[in-house]
Protein backbone atom coordinates (compact mmCIF):
# COMPACT_ATOMS: atom_id res chain seq x y z
CA UNK A 1 0.00 0.00 0.00
CA UNK A 2 0.96 3.35 -0.07
CA UNK A 3 3.50 5.29 3.02
CA UNK A 4 2.06 8.19 5.08
CA UNK A 5 4.80 9.23 6.55
CA UNK A 6 4.87 12.12 9.19
CA UNK A 7 7.83 14.04 10.65
CA UNK A 8 8.17 15.24 14.43
CA UNK A 9 11.11 18.29 15.06
CA UNK A 10 12.03 18.34 18.41
CA UNK A 11 14.33 21.46 19.70
CA UNK A 12 16.04 20.85 22.55
CA UNK A 13 17.12 23.95 24.89
CA UNK A 14 20.48 23.58 24.90
CA UNK A 15 20.45 22.87 21.28
CA UNK A 16 20.12 19.57 19.26
CA UNK A 17 17.55 18.78 17.24
CA UNK A 18 16.10 15.13 16.89
CA UNK A 19 13.92 14.71 14.33
CA UNK A 20 10.87 11.34 14.49
CA UNK A 21 9.52 9.74 11.02
CA UNK A 22 6.55 7.40 11.70
CA UNK A 23 5.74 5.11 8.68
CA UNK A 24 1.59 4.50 8.56
CA UNK A 25 0.57 1.57 6.03
CA UNK A 26 -2.88 2.68 4.34
CA UNK A 27 -5.40 -0.23 4.08
CA UNK A 28 -3.22 -2.47 6.26
CA UNK A 29 -4.18 -2.84 10.30
CA UNK A 30 -2.17 -5.80 11.10
CA UNK A 31 -3.39 -6.03 14.72
CA UNK A 32 -6.70 -6.26 13.18
CA UNK A 33 -5.64 -9.03 10.97
CA UNK A 34 -3.74 -10.92 14.44
CA UNK A 35 -6.96 -10.60 16.47
CA UNK A 36 -9.19 -12.35 13.87
CA UNK A 37 -6.17 -14.79 13.35
CA UNK A 38 -6.12 -15.88 16.97
CA UNK A 39 -9.75 -15.53 17.67
CA UNK A 40 -10.63 -17.67 14.72
CA UNK A 41 -7.93 -19.98 15.60
CA UNK A 42 -9.47 -20.28 19.59
CA UNK A 43 -13.03 -20.83 18.12
CA UNK A 44 -11.98 -23.46 15.63
CA UNK A 45 -10.49 -25.32 18.90
CA UNK A 46 -12.99 -24.91 21.34
CA UNK A 47 -15.63 -25.99 18.22
CA UNK A 48 -13.27 -29.32 17.68
CA UNK A 49 -12.68 -30.19 21.17
CA UNK A 50 -16.61 -29.88 22.16
CA UNK A 51 -17.26 -32.15 18.67
CA UNK A 52 -14.66 -34.45 19.41
CA UNK A 53 -13.92 -34.82 22.88
CA UNK A 54 -10.71 -36.46 23.47
CA UNK A 55 -10.39 -39.50 25.33
CA UNK A 56 -9.23 -37.16 28.46
CA UNK A 57 -12.74 -35.63 28.47
CA UNK A 58 -15.15 -38.51 28.47
CA UNK A 59 -16.85 -39.53 31.44
CA UNK A 60 -17.82 -42.74 33.72
CA UNK A 61 -21.42 -44.06 33.51
CA UNK A 62 -22.15 -42.06 36.66
CA UNK A 63 -20.68 -38.75 35.00
CA UNK A 64 -17.18 -38.52 36.23
CA UNK A 65 -14.66 -37.94 34.54
CA UNK A 66 -11.78 -40.19 34.00
CA UNK A 67 -9.24 -37.68 35.26
CA UNK A 68 -10.56 -36.89 38.19
CA UNK A 69 -8.50 -36.27 41.48
CA UNK A 70 -8.89 -38.03 44.36
CA UNK A 71 -11.48 -36.56 47.23
CA UNK A 72 -10.36 -36.82 51.29
CA UNK A 73 -12.44 -38.91 53.49
CA UNK A 74 -14.73 -36.32 55.59
CA UNK A 75 -13.28 -38.94 58.48
CA UNK A 76 -10.12 -40.25 58.12
CA UNK A 77 -8.66 -38.06 55.46
CA UNK A 78 -7.35 -40.44 53.29
CA UNK A 79 -8.14 -40.46 49.81
CA UNK A 80 -10.67 -42.06 48.06
CA UNK A 81 -11.52 -42.55 44.26
CA UNK A 82 -14.68 -40.42 43.21
CA UNK A 83 -16.62 -43.06 41.58
CA UNK A 84 -16.48 -45.18 44.72
CA UNK A 85 -17.68 -41.94 46.71
CA UNK A 86 -20.21 -41.72 43.94
CA UNK A 87 -21.39 -45.35 44.27
CA UNK A 88 -21.32 -45.63 47.60
CA UNK A 89 -24.12 -42.06 48.03
CA UNK A 90 -26.36 -43.60 45.03
CA UNK A 91 -26.46 -46.83 47.18
CA UNK A 92 -24.76 -49.62 44.76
Amino acid sequence: GKCICRTIEVNFPRGGIVRLTTAKMKNTNLTLIYVAAVSLTCMASLIYVYLVPPASLQSTRDGIPFFTPPVAHPETGEPLDLGTLVRHFKGE
